[in-house]
This record gives structure tokens, sequence and C-alpha cells, in this order.
């Protein structure tokens, strides 16, 4: 019996080992989809601060008023 395939409402079977072996195909298969989540998030976590970083945000300064030219006068 393959654990991947099983309905959620089929019975699980009464045989100890199966059961086992099937926990640890479980495990094994949970191990595969948290790394491939980490994977994921700092694949996305790079795109964002890519995207999203302090260089996106820069904006150019004010323009400095020029001074005043004294009356030659």
């Amino acid at each position: 019996m393959d654990a991947a395939t099983l309905a959620p409402d089929a019975p699980l079977p009464d045989d100890v080992a199966t059961l086992q072996a099937m926990v640890r195909e479980l495990l094994t298969e949970l191990q595969k989809v948290r790394a491939e989540n980490a994977e994921l998030k700092a694949k996305l976590d790079a795109a964002l601060k890519h995207r999203f970083g302090r260089r996106s945000e820069r904006r150019t300064p004010p323009p400095v008023p020029a001074a005043p030219k004294p009356n030659g006068t």
C-alpha cells in the first residue's frame, strides 16, 4: 500500500510493519516538500528584495534653490 496514493478516508492496514513503512514514506515526502518550500521561499525573498529593496526607494534629492544674487547698484 502506497501512502501517497491512499485516499484520506480509506481504511488503514492493520499490519504494523506496513503502517511503519507508510509513516517513513510520508516523513521522507514531508522532508522533500519542506526543502522545496525553503528553496522557493529563498527565491521569493531574493526576488522581493531585488524588486522592492533599498535601491528601488532611492529618490533624487530636491533641487537646491539658487542663492539670490546681490544687488550691484
